[in-house]
C-alpha cells in the first residue's frame, strides 16, 4: 500500500498536535498538583497560628511570628482579610493594620512596581482592607503610571480618600480622572471623612459634573441637615438645570427647607423630575395648600409624578381620607387607579 506525501505529512502533523496536547495535559497536572499542594500548606499554617493569631487581634496587639516563607504569609493574609471582615472594634481594626504593615507591606510594594494585573489589584484590595496608610506614597504612585487600568484606579483613589490626603484625591478625580462613573465616584467620596469632605463641598464650583452630582448625592443618601443652606443654594443657581435636580432631590431627602414656599412654582414645572421631587418634599410640610397641591399633582400626566404624589398622601395624617374620594370621584382613571394602589400598598 503507498502512502502519498499528504498523508505522510498529515500524520506527522497529527502526532505533533498530540503530542502539544500531552505537554500541555502534563503541564496543567503538574500546575494543579502544586497548587494543591501549596493550598494544603498554607491551610496547616492557617490552623496552626489562627488561635493565637485572634488572641493577638482581640487583645489590640502584634502577633509574633518569626518565619515568613511565602506559605506563612500567604496564610497570614488570607487570615487577616478573614478577620478584617468581621472585626469592628477600633482596637482590632489597629491591630490587623499593624500585623499587615509588619509582614505584608514589603511584599505588596513589591507587587505595586510589577506587571501582573491580577496581583497588582488583588494587592489594592488588600491594602485597602487593611487600611495599611503606610504604602499611601506607594499607590499614588501607581495612579501616576500610564498603563494603570481603570478598576485600580478606583480602588487607589478610595484607598486614599480613606487616608485622609484630600488634597490628592480632589486633585485626581477632578483633574486627572474625570470620565468615571456618578456610582466611582460615590464610593470614592464616601470615604471621604466629615473635615475632608466639608473641604470639598466648598470647592463644589471647582468640580466637573458629575463629580458635583456625586456630591449632591452623597448629601442626599445621608440626610445632613447641615447642608442644607448650600443644597438650596445649589437648587437656585442651577435651576433648570441637571445639578439643580439633584440639589432638589437632595433637600427632598433631607426633608427640610427654610421656606417651602419658595418651591411652589415647581408644581408647574415643565420638567417632571422637578414635580416629582416638590411631591416628595411637600409632605414634610402638612397643611391645607399641601394637600391640595398634591390633589393635583395626582393628576400629573406623568406617572411618577402621580405615583410620588399618592406615596406622599399616605405619609399625612388625612392623607389616606383624600385618597379614599380621588378614588371614589376623581374624573381622571389614572388617577383613581394611582389612588387605589397606594391605598392597597398602605393596607399592606
Amino acid at each position: 500500500m503507498i502512502i502519498s506525501n499528504e498523508g505522510i505529512v498529515l500524520f506527522y502533523a497529527t502526532i505533533f498536535i498530540l503530542i502539544i496536547l500531552l505537554v500541555i495535559l502534563l503541564y496543567l497536572i503538574i500546575r494543579k498538583t502544586l497548587e494543591n499542594q501549596e493550598t494544603l500548606k498554607v491551610d496547616m499554617i492557617k490552623k496552626e497560628i489562627e488561635t493565637s493569631l485572634f488572641e493577638s487581634i482581640s487583645e489590640g496587639k502584634v502577633y509574633e511570628r518569626s518565619n515568613r516563607d511565602r506559605f506563612s504569609l500567604k496564610a497570614m493574609e488570607e487570615l487577616l482579610k478573614s478577620y478584617s471582615d468581621t472585626v469592628v472594634g477600633t482596637m482590632e481594626i489597629q491591630s490587623i493594620t499593624a500585623m499587615a504593615d509588619k509582614y505584608l507591606s514589603e511584599g505588596y510594594r513589591k507587587v505595586l512596581k510589577g506587571r501582573n494585573w491580577s496581583k497588582r489589584i488583588n494587592a489594592l484590595y488588600h491594602i485597602e482592607d487593611f487600611q495599611m496608610h503606610q504604602l499611601s506614597d506607594d499607590v499614588r504612585q501607581l495612579l501616576q503610571s500610564r498603563s494603570i487600568t481603570r478598576e485600580e484606579v478606583i480602588v487607589s483613589i478610595r484607598f486614599l480618600a480613606a487616608t485622609g490626603r484630600f488634597e490628592e484625591v480632589f486633585e485626581f478625580v477632578n483633574e486627572r480622572y474625570t470620565d468615571l462613573t456618578d456610582f466611582d465616584y460615590r464610593s470614592i467620596l464616601f470615604k471621604l471623612d466629615e473635615p475632608s469632605f466639608g473641604l470639598l463641598v466648598e470647592r463644589f464650583s471647582e468640580c466637573h459634573p458629575t463629580l458635583q452630582w456625586s456630591i449632591l448625592e452623597i448629601i442626599s443618601i445621608r440626610k445632613e441637615l447641615s447642608y442644607l443652606t448650600f443644597v438650596e443654594r445649589i437648587f437656585h443657581l442651577y435651576k433648570g438645570e441637571e445639578t439643580g435636580i439633584r440639589a432638589l432631590k437632595a433637600i427632598a431627602s433631607i426633608g427640610f427647607t427654610t421656606d417651602i414656599e419658595q418651591f411652589y412654582p415647581l408644581g408647574e414645572s415643565s420638567e417632571w423630575q422637578e414635580r416629582m421631587l416638590f411631591a416628595k418634599l411637600i409632605r414634610f410640610f402638612p397643611s391645607e395648600s399641601s394637600y391640595d397641591i398634591l390633589a393635583t399633582l395626582i393628576h400629573d400626566r406623568n406617572w411618577w409624578v402621580r405615583s410620588q404624589a399618592a406615596q406622599s398622601f399616605t405619609k399625612l395624617s388625612k392623607g389616606r381620607e383624600r385618597l379614599i374620594k380621588i378614588m371614589e370621584n376623581s374624573h381622571d382613571p389614572y388617577a383613581r387607579d394611582i389612588a387605589a394602589e397606594w391605598l392597597q400598598k398602605g393596607e399592606i
